[in-house]
C-alpha cells in the first residue's frame, strides 16, 4: 500500500513539475514550435473528450487504453510535419516511437481490445476492480475519477513524454554518431520486447487451453504449473 501511494505521489509530483516547467517556458518557444504545440494540445483535448463521453456512455473505461500507444506516434509525426526543415533526429525519434506503438498496439489487439464498434472491445478487468472500490462505488464519483485520471490525466502524461521532440525542433546540433548508437540500443530494446511479449503470449495461452480443459493449475505439467513463465527472457 505505501508502496504504491509513493509511487503515485512521485508520478504527480513530475507531472505537476513538467506542467509547471511548460507554462514557465513557454515565452521562449519559437514560433514554429508555439504552433507545433497548439496543434498537439487540440489532438490532446479531442482525445480527452472521446475518452470520457465514450467511456461514459459504453461503460467501458478502456477508450484511453486503445490510444495509449496510438496517440504518441500522431504527436511525433506531427512535430516532424511542423518542422520546416528535415531533421534526421526527429525523424528517427518518430520511427522509433511508430515501432514501439506499432508494438504496444499490436500486442494490445491480440488480447481483444479492439472492435469494429470502436466503443466495445476487451476492458481491462482493472477498471471494473475500481468501480467496486468503495472510495468509487458512487456515479458521480466514478464520473469524476473518469474525467480527472482516466481521460485528461493519461491523455496528459502521453502528450509530456512526447515534448522532448518539440524541444528538438530547435536543436542546432547535427545528428551526431552518439545519436546512432543510441538509437540502436533503443530499436534493440524494442525488439527486446517484443520477444519477451510473444514469449509471455505463447505461454499464457498455452496454460489457459489446458485451464479450460478442467485441470488444476497445479496439476498442469511443468513449467505452466507456475503459473506465471520463468523461461526465456522471463527466466532469471
Amino acid at each position: 500500500m505505501i508502496k504504491n501511494i509513493t509511487s503515485s505521489v512521485t508520478v504527480l509530483v513530475v507531472l505537476t513539475l513538467s506542467i509547471l516547467g511548460i507554462l514557465m517556458n513557454t515565452s521562449v518557444l519559437s514560433t514554429i514550435q508555439t504552433h507545433t504545440l497548439e496543434t498537439l494540445l487540440i489532438v490532446c483535448g479531442i482525445s480527452i473528450v472521446y475518452c470520457y463521453i465514450v467511456g461514459e456512455l459504453s461503460n467501458n473505461n478502456s477508450q484511453m487504453d486503445k490510444v495509449w500507444s496510438i496517440l504518441p506516434v500522431i504527436y511525433a509525426w506531427i512535430i516532424v510535419y511542423h518542422n520546416p526543415i528535415f531533421d534526421l533526429r526527429l525523424l528517427v525519434m518518430a520511427i522509433l516511437i511508430s515501432f514501439w506503438g506499432i508494438r504496444l498496439t499490436y500486442n494490445f489487439a491480440k488480447k481483444g481490445a479492439y472492435s469494429l464498434k470502436f466503443w466495445s472491445g476487451e476492458e481491462d478487468y482493472r477498471w471494473q476492480v475500481l468501480r467496486e472500490h468503495r472510495f468509487l462505488n458512487k456515479k458521480w464519483k466514478w464520473m469524476l475519477f473518469d474525467l480527472l485520471f482516466i481521460s485528461m490525466y493519461q491523455n496528459i502524461l502521453v502528450l509530456l513524454i512526447t515534448l522532448p521532440m518539440l524541444v528538438s525542433m530547435e536543436s542546432n546540433v547535427e545528428f551526431h554518431w552518439l545519436d546512432g548508437i543510441v538509437s540502436f540500443i533503443l530499436f534493440g530494446f524494442i525488439v527486446f520486447e517484443t520477444i519477451a511479449d510473444k514469449q509471455q503470449m505463447d505461454f499464457q495461452t498455452k496454460k489457459y487451453d489446458q485451464l479450460k480443459k478442467g485441470v488444476a493449475l497445479n496439476a498442469l505439467p511443468k513449467p505452466y504449473d507456475k503459473g506465471f513463465i520463468s523461461y526465456g527472457l522471463w527466466g532469471r
